[in-house]
């Protein structure tokens, strides 16, 4: 999930969490980004991918480089 999906996609998120724990229908609800809900919706998605997104980078870039995890990946397959 990229940013601008976590963006579109809080809207829809809020809408269910309202559903699922207060029992409320919602008719609407756009991206408002004033909304202190939709605002909190938002940036958890946005840390939550960046949480996931920076590991996998790190190690992509590493392995490129032959860094540590190159090291720890030809080790392990040499010990078998």
């Amino acid at each position: 999930m990229t940013v601008v999906q976590g963006f579109l996609l809080a809207p829809v998120a809020i809408a269910v969490h309202r559903f699922v724990l207060l029992g409320e229908l919602t008719a609407a609800y756009r991206p408002d980004p004033s909304d202190r809900r939709f605002m909190t919706f938002f940036v958890f998605s946005a840390v939550f991918q960046l949480m996931m997104d920076v590991p996998a980078t790190l190690m992509a870039v590493a392995t490129k480089s032959g860094g540590a995890g190159a090291a720890f990946s030809h080790s392990s397959s040499s010990s078998r």
